[in-house]
């Protein structure tokens, strides 16, 4: 009997550890209002898409029963992020070009942080909080401007997210910096 019941609670534990992991997130596709045609060809080259986290999987983690969790997922957010940026320019009549000069609007995103936390504390009015922040350079005509995207998000849940709530937690502030990235394209 004994063993029974360590066997039953090991997979409890087991089943909750992996509950929110192997999160996967769909490529962003906006739909904007067309804008007004520009006197600036639009052009974007998109240089490069860096990703400085320590684990560049770790998504976030949530608490349960005094125990942290880690949440992983398996979307590579440079990936991501390059095909919703792409998306997201097109959708502005941006042309996407492979070669830069300095003619073209260049683009570089660094990704410092990308997560959810779950504290299983169901007294909270929030008990899950996220946090994204990112760094864009934009350059164009040999000046660079850079701004800082910071998008937060909380949330509380009646019971321990799985995860399709992660990922529709975390896609709403990923969706959201995407937005935030394009609204932010300075005049040069």
């Amino acid at each position: 009997m004994r063993k029974l019941v360590f066997v039953f609670v090991a997979l409890v534990f087991v089943g909750c550890a992996y509950r929110a992991n192997d999160l996967n997130f769909e490529v962003y596709k906006p739909h904007y209002k067309q804008d007004e045609v520009s006197h600036i060809e639009k052009i974007l080259y998109i240089k490069s898409i860096i990703d400085i986290r320590e684990n560049p999987y770790a998504m976030g983690t949530f608490e349960e029963k005094g125990r942290y969790y880690l949440v992983e997922s398996k979307t590579d957010l440079r990936y991501w992020y390059y095909k919703s940026l792409r998306n997201a320019f097109e959708q502005k009549n941006y042309e996407i070009t492979s070669k830069f000069s300095k003619y073209i609007l260049g683009l570089k995103v660094y990704v410092y942080k990308a997560r959810a936390d779950f504290v299983e504390d169901f007294d909270a009015k929030n008990n899950m909080k996220g946090n994204l922040r990112l760094k864009v350079v934009y350059e164009r005509f040999g000046k660079k401007v850079v701004k800082d995207v910071a998008i937060d998000h909380v949330g509380f849940y009646e019971m321990i997210p799985g995860k399709a709530d992660y990922e529709q937690f975390l896609g709403r502030m990923l969706r959201a910096s995407v937005d935030e990235i394009v609204k932010k394209v300075p005049e040069f």
